[in-house]
């Protein structure tokens, strides 16, 4: 069983849309994703923020993003990514509401060799789609939610990540000691003694070494999550209206 922290949407609002995010469940995440199409993004944006982040002095770095992500949806899935190159997932629904018609996407934020990743997909919900069987990747649909309007939502997450850690920062006793390894970029983060952190161990014998150092002196670190929640797909089809798989 998988644990989130609620089902309350995170709202936002543009000029011309509006968008509602939920955390989801994996098996719900993975039911969705059997029924969608992949959204082709160029990246440079996030490229860019992370570019004006580096050596800020209240830059947000990868154990941040990772405790705040976990403060704000509940705990990361655990199977969701990559073992050997991530280390966190966070899957979610987006639905996207336009001039009286919504639209329906995947979106998950995950990480990869030490960088943060926002990916997207669009839920097939229309018949015409699901008789077709198999989709394949497309670019952003302008008219539903274009390029740009996916630079809002994700600047939109940026911001809410840095608030959120600044939040944290003044009480930071109240923050859950962790750690995590990213084995193919021989790099450990976590948050220790009081102290975010973030290593990069060139030798992978030495880092394999630290990483059972930590494990030994840490058995007990886990993410302990606030709420439980049993996995269903009833949710789902309250939420969207989909053919059967």
């Amino acid at each position: 069983m998988d644990t989130i922290k609620n089902r309350n949407p995170t709202c936002i609002s543009a000029h011309e849309f509006s968008l509602k995010l939920w955390r989801l469940q994996d098996g719900e995440f993975s039911d969705l994703w059997s029924r969608s199409f992949q959204i082709r993004m160029k990246g440079n944006f996030v490229f860019k923020l992370m570019s004006l982040e580096f050596r800020r002095e209240n830059e947000l770095t990868l154990p941040k993003m990772f405790a705040s992500l976990e403060h704000l949806y509940g705990a990361s899935s655990n199977r969701m990514f990559d073992s050997q190159k991530g280390s966190f997932a966070f899957p979610f629904l987006l639905e996207v509401l336009r001039q009286d018609q919504r639209f329906y996407y995947l979106f998950k934020i995950a990480d990869s060799k030490g960088s943060i990743y926002f990916h997207l997909n669009r839920v097939i919900d229309e018949e015409k789609y699901c008789e077709l069987g198999t989709f394949s990747s497309q670019e952003p649909i302008e008219s539903e939610l274009s390029e740009g309007d996916v630079e809002y939502l994700i600047y939109y997450i940026w911001h809410t990540m840095k608030m959120t850690v600044e939040e944290l920062l003044k009480s930071p006793q109240g923050i859950q000691p962790f750690f995590r390894s990213i084995d193919a970029a021989n790099t450990i983060y976590g948050f220790l003694n009081g102290e975010f952190f973030e290593d990069y161990i060139e030798n992978t014998d030495k880092y394999d070494s630290k990483v059972f150092q930590l494990r030994d002196e840490y058995p007990d670190i886990i993410t302990d999550p606030l709420y439980k929640l049993d996995e269903t797909k009833s949710w789902i089809a309250n939420v969207i209206g989909l053919c059967p798989s």
